[in-house]
């Protein structure tokens, strides 16, 4: 519970430097976002947070290429799951 909405302060802490100091670079380890999960879950997650980070400003992204999904090949269905879960959307379980 420590870690919930991290992802979407993480996001908003990017947008937020851009506008403050848009000449700073930022650079971030994507695949925190997802430690603990499933890998299948993992990859679809961490493709889908790098283009949220990307969006809002991110510079260099710390990533593993050999495990990390394209964004637009990940179906509709898998990207709404995934910004639910960044996002902190939804009902608990």
């Amino acid at each position: 519970e420590n870690y919930i909405g991290s992802a979407e302060e993480t996001i908003e802490g990017l947008r937020l430097i851009k506008e403050a100091l848009p000449r700073c670079k930022t650079v971030l380890g994507i695949s925190n976002v997802s430690f603990g999960l499933p890998p299948a879950g993992r990859e679809v997650l961490n493709a889908v947070f790098l283009y949220h980070c990307v969006q809002a400003g991110l510079d260099l992204a710390i990533v593993n290429s050999e495990k990390l999904q394209r964004y637009a090949s990940i179906p509709e269905e898998e990207k709404q799951l995934a910004d639910d879960l960044l996002f902190n959307r939804g009902e608990d379980p």
